[in-house]
């Protein structure tokens, strides 16, 4: 399917942690797009592969949108977009090992902060502090769709292991990690992931703690 084509106005947002420049924007429904492209172009990504990538993936497909933008040329230019929401799922599906070593560090710094500046500059608040009224979370399905496999033992693992009632789980990234068979840095990206996704909190002194769409239902 064709993705809806809206001719709309970008904003510039810097990204410190490399030097780059973000382009995105706010919807009228609140909503912020993101352009894909030169997140791409910074991390060393063939946009072409990434492009098919996103159309292959049911839930990208689903809200990437394709807009038009006026270039410094002054000639309008077509940018494909993602919700802020889904941007750190579309990073960390990419694997670091397949970077160019002397990029990976900019890919790590995109898949850490990437959605947290721009949320800060679209919605003037702080990801640790709470979330917005109406921010959006994933169902367990959703956010499954999307992930790799060591990401789907990660939370599986969390859910087994979790206090059926409070979500609460105090598991070591250790023992998350030997139980998964994943090393310990891929333990920390994939939860920095579920915590960008919203399906855990991590609570001071309490461990992590999934939130209700990230638990098994309940038997009633």
């Amino acid at each position: 399917m064709t993705p809806e084509i809206k001719p709309l106005v970008f904003e510039t947002v810097p990204f410190a942690p490399t030097g780059d420049t973000l382009w995105a924007r706010r919807d009228d429904d609140g909503q912020v797009l993101v352009s894909v492209r030169p997140i791409c172009t910074s991390i060393g990504l063939d946009w072409s592969s990434q492009r098919h990538r996103l159309l292959r993936n049911p839930v990208l497909s689903a809200t990437m949108v394709m807009m038009t933008m006026v270039a410094g040329d002054g000639r309008n230019r077509a940018v494909v977009c993602l919700p802020l929401d889904l941007i750190s799922g579309w990073l960390f599906g990419v694997d670091v090992n397949r970077v160019k070593p002397e990029l990976r560090d900019r890919l790590i710094a995109y898949q850490r902060e990437c959605h947290r500046v721009l949320f800060n500059h679209f919605m003037g608040g702080n990801r640790s502090g709470g979330r917005k009224e109406g921010h959006h979370t994933f169902s367990f399905e959703m956010a499954t769709a999307f992930m790799h496999d060591h990401q789907i033992r990660v939370l599986e693992y969390l859910r087994k292991t979790a206090n059926p009632e409070t979500g609460q789980n105090t598991i070591s990234y250790a023992r998350i990690a030997h139980s998964c068979g994943i090393s310990l840095e891929n333990v920390k990206r994939t939860l920095c992931l579920f915590l960008a996704l919203g399906l855990i909190e991590a609570r001071q002194g309490q461990g992590l703690w999934l939130l209700d769409q990230a638990l098994p239902a309940r038997r009633p």
